[in-house]
């Protein structure tokens, strides 16, 4: 059995991973939707890598429909990354690996001009640190 490090999320849990202190990357999905399918072993990956330093969620846009709308999310798979309570980046469709975890290493706002994972240590060893 694979180990999941991705969780999904119902509304409410998403309101208060995103109100928190930790950047959260949200994949948008249906579960009808080819492309998520076949992103899943990636956005595994993902969460592996940024274990404690971000939280890598996934969000059933047919249960959680206003959650979408409230996001602009037109097409599945969509990807978020929230940093400090704002979506600051957005993927939209099947991507790989390097071109998810570019915006997470580079996303404006942290004060550090190199962007929040800089300030939570994302980049490289996990001596994360929180976002306020």
């Amino acid at each position: 059995m694979v180990n999941k490090q991705v969780r999904e999320v119902t509304t409410a849990e998403f309101g208060d991973l995103v109100n928190g202190e930790w950047p959260i990357l949200a994949d948008f999905y249906g579960t009808w939707c080819g492309p998520f399918k076949a992103m899943e072993p990636v956005i595994e990956r993902l969460a592996k890598r940024f274990a404690g330093c971000a939280e890598v969620v996934k969000v059933n846009i047919d249960e959680s429909r206003e959650l979408a709308a409230a996001h602009a999310v037109r097409g599945v798979p969509t990807f978020l990354l929230f940093v400090a309570r704002k979506a600051v980046e957005r993927v939209v469709g099947a991507s790989c690996e390097h071109s998810l975890a570019a915006p997470a290493r580079s996303a404006p706002g942290s004060g550090t001009g190199r962007g929040p994972a800089a300030a939570t240590g994302m980049n490289g060893p996990p001596e994360c640190t929180p976002i306020h």
